[in-house]
């Protein structure tokens, strides 16, 4: 199968390491310029050298009003893909207040704020585009010591679902 982006832009979260460098580096591989970000400038450094096609972009996704402005820096998005995430492995009981946030705000508020931000132009724009949210298994399958990280992939799956019955019959971005 030849699927080809050319002369689309796609943004990839976690872009840095892991699935994300891989979906960054097969999207160019497929034509696609792809803004890549990460919070590791290091990371995005490398990446930056493999492509004059993949543009980096370094901030927190975990804080909103920071990852607001600097996606609004990005252009027009024709595809995003909402990668990036968080896990602590720890048993029920033992979490603090703080790491609770930080899986929540990577893993789920990040999700609403970059997909939301880049919605509204792909709908301005009237192109469509599609909208990927990397999810897994454990938004479904509870398992030991994974509780918060479950949770958040349950509510990402969750979210997707809103967004494909919102978008969906208006012929707007595709979510994944």
């Amino acid at each position: 199968m030849d699927i080809r982006f050319d002369g689309k832009r796609a943004l990839v979260t976690g872009a840095g390491k892991g699935i994300g460098r891989a979906l960054t580096l097969k999207l160019v591989e497929c034509g696609a310029e792809v803004v890549a970000v990460s919070r590791t400038q290091s990371d995005l450094d490398e990446l930056a050298e493999i492509s004059p096609k993949i543009i980096p972009l370094c901030v927190d996704i975990g804080d909103w009003s920071t990852t607001e402005a600097a996606i609004a820096t990005a252009g027009p998005i024709d595809l995003v893909v909402n990668n990036a995430g968080v896990m602590d492995v720890k048993e029920y009981g033992t979490y603090t207040e703080e790491e609770v946030d930080r899986t929540m705000n990577i893993n789920v508020k990040a999700v609403v704020n970059i997909t939301q931000a880049l919605v509204k132009g792909m709908c301005e724009r009237g192109t469509g585009g599609a909208v990927v949210n990397v999810s897994s298994m454990m938004g479904i399958y509870a398992i030991p010591c994974y509780g918060v990280y479950c949770a958040s992939k349950g509510a990402v799956d969750q979210l997707t679902r809103s967004m494909a019955v919102e978008f969906g019959p208006k012929q707007k971005p595709r979510t994944w």
